[in-house]
């Protein structure tokens, strides 16, 4: 599996990684909830994060926040320090990770269903091919009992 600058090799089962995407799924998730909710929802957090990004970025001087006055790289007059934009920062690079890989294994996986070929009771076709089928099939049963 190739992403980016990152190679990541790695063999697995269809079904492992089916597992480890839902996995990575609920993980997802429960990390951005957990971190909307440090962040507060008066949106002070994303206000604090674009403000930090223009300073370190364009060399900006602070930037004036009406919700938590002026902002700098790191430390904000609200109290907030430099360590808590750190540890957002990272909390950002945990889910970005996270994605990744899910994404990464989505990937491999619709690769070896394109690649993977079965004999059914319709003839050779790929397990996407298959897959695709049933889809079909259980949309013309389910448009059957709507009325």
């Amino acid at each position: 599996m190739q992403t980016g600058a990152m190679t990541m090799k790695s063999r697995m089962t269809v079904t492992e990684a089916l597992k480890e995407r839902e996995l990575l799924k609920k993980r997802i998730t429960k990390k951005i909830g957990r971190l909307g909710r440090e962040a507060g929802t008066d949106g002070a957090f994303a206000e604090r994060r674009s403000a930090r990004f223009d300073a370190s970025q364009t060399g900006r001087k602070q930037a004036q926040s009406a919700v938590s006055g002026n902002i700098g790289h790191g430390a904000v007059s609200d109290g907030t320090s430099a360590h808590c934009g750190a540890h957002l920062d990272a909390a950002l690079q945990q889910i970005q990770a996270l994605i990744l890989r899910y994404d990464s294994i989505c990937s491999a996986v619709a690769r070896s269903n394109g690649e993977t070929w079965l004999d059914t009771s319709r003839g050779y076709m790929t397990v996407s091919e298959a897959v695709a089928l049933r889809s079909r099939l259980n949309d013309k049963r389910d448009s059957r009992h709507c009325i």
